[in-house]
């Protein structure tokens, strides 16, 4: 069904009829007979274990689940709005010098249902956006304290498997830099959120795809040359003789053999783990970088630089607007997250979400819609975009949701939170997952 079908024009809901209540036993019937043949596939490649098995399980509750209170609520709603109009019936209110905060509440003509979000509009030049790490008990202390005003922020390690040292779970997938410090390279092309600090009395905040090409690395403490430029992110056909290639798992499993002359890094994060003169197998969030050879003791530390300097930024992903291409962003085969590389709902399935985008006059949108919840099912990236869209954001980047989506002000969650799906009397589950990563807004 054309999911973008009442954007522009309001209409009444459906009468209820005895329809509804076939087409529910249809979606019972329909999920059990998928759930069986899953369960039934032989293991393969793909299954590395039966935690995978799980995962299309979990995905294939959220869809039957969320489509059901979706078509429950179009139903019986009296009057649908169209995303201008939900978007129109919100007040922004001040919560703190450079904040404004929105709570979206409604039932629309789409095939989400009710929507129920809340939106914080920042102002880049009074708060900076400090992208960080936040899984250490000192940062999560920050995250209650009265004055934080922050979001969750970009994907981590959690749901695939094998996780192999030196990766650990819950480690950062893609671009972050804190204060200006690489804490995690560009790995994969991925929409992020880049704030270059203020120059000439102007904030420089963007949403934009980020790949490792023109990145330089150095080995610290090496004492012959060895800082390297990246020439070439995932080259389709290999690596082309004489320069820097970087490989991460949206290539494959394995990397090609690095030619004469030349040697093949495997690394992880900000450290280089291995060197080879060999095909060598991918890290899961890291990469395996052929370049001009040189000799180092492993393992040492890399240190990274971009393009451009850099105050903070956290990679998300995939870009909402104007298209959404999961797979030039690099959300293919066995790259992280292996829910948005292997979906296999087709940005059917409504969930909970985070975006965020930079209107024409500056200020930076994040959107933290509600899911997994009778009463707001969630939304599809396509629709995260549109709302992003109507909130006057002609560019957005998607960022981590599900059970990771957050909004805090003045220390305190202001969404609902949930590990999985709840009832119309189960509001926010007791078992909340810990922020891994948050964007927090600091004062400049």
């Amino acid at each position: 069904a054309d999911c973008t079908e009442a954007v522009g024009s309001k209409r009444k809901a459906p009468p209820q009829t005895s329809k509804n209540a076939t087409t529910h036993s249809v979606f019972f019937a329909a999920m059990v007979m998928r759930a069986t043949e899953i369960l039934d596939e032989p293991a393969s490649a793909r299954e590395h274990n039966l935690s995978r098995k799980a995962l299309r399980i979990r995905a294939l509750a959220d869809f039957y689940y969320s489509q059901a209170a979706a078509l429950h609520h179009l139903s019986s709603a009296e009057t649908l709005l169209t995303l201008p109009e939900l978007v129109k019936s919100a007040s922004f209110k001040s919560v703190a010098p450079g904040i404004e905060h929105a709570v979206l509440s409604g039932v629309t003509g789409l095939r989400c249902g009710p929507i129920r979000a809340n939106v914080l509009r920042v102002d880049p030049l009074v708060r900076k956006l400090s992208c960080c790490d936040v899984r250490s008990t000192e940062m999560q202390e920050r995250l209650k304290e009265p004055d934080c005003y922050a979001v969750s922020g970009g994907f981590f390690l959690f749901s695939e498997a094998p996780i192999l040292e030196p990766s650990k779970r819950t480690d950062p997938v893609g671009l972050l830099v804190t204060d200006g410090a690489v804490v995690n390279p560009p790995i994969f092309n991925r929409g992020s959120l880049v704030d270059y600090g203020v120059w000439g009395g102007e904030s420089v905040v963007k949403v934009k795809e980020m790949s490792s090409e023109y990145w330089t690395f150095t080995v610290e403490g090496c004492d012959e040359p060895t800082k390297r430029t990246v020439s070439w992110h995932n080259p389709p056909n290999g690596p082309p003789g004489g320069d820097t290639s970087l490989f991460s798992r949206a290539y494959g499993l394995r990397s090609p053999a690095p030619w004469k002359n030349h040697v093949a890094l495997t690394v992880v994060g900000t450290q280089l783990v291995s060197m080879s003169h060999s095909a060598s197998d991918i890290p899961l969030a890291g990469a395996v970088i052929i370049c001009p050879e040189f000799t180092a003791s492993c393992p040492c530390t890399l240190s990274w630089k971009g393009p451009s300097p850099i105050v903070s930024a956290m990679a998300g992903g995939p870009m909402l607007n104007p298209v959404i291409d999961k797979s030039s962003e690099e959300f293919a085969l066995t790259a992280p997250p292996v829910t948005f590389s292997q979906d296999e709902t087709f940005d059917q399935n409504l969930l909970p979400r985070m975006a965020c985008g930079v209107t024409p006059e500056g200020a930076v949108v994040f959107l933290a819609v509600d899911g997994r919840d009778m009463s707001a099912p969630g939304v599809t990236l396509h629709i995260l975009g549109d709302l992003m869209r109507a909130l006057g954001c002609e560019n957005s980047v998607n960022m981590d949701g599900g059970s990771s989506k957050r909004a805090i002000i003045g220390g305190k969650v202001v969404d609902t939170t949930s590990e999985g799906v709840v009832g119309g009397s189960e509001k926010g589950a007791s078992n909340v997952r810990p922020l891994k990563s948050a964007i927090i807004f600091e004062m400049r």
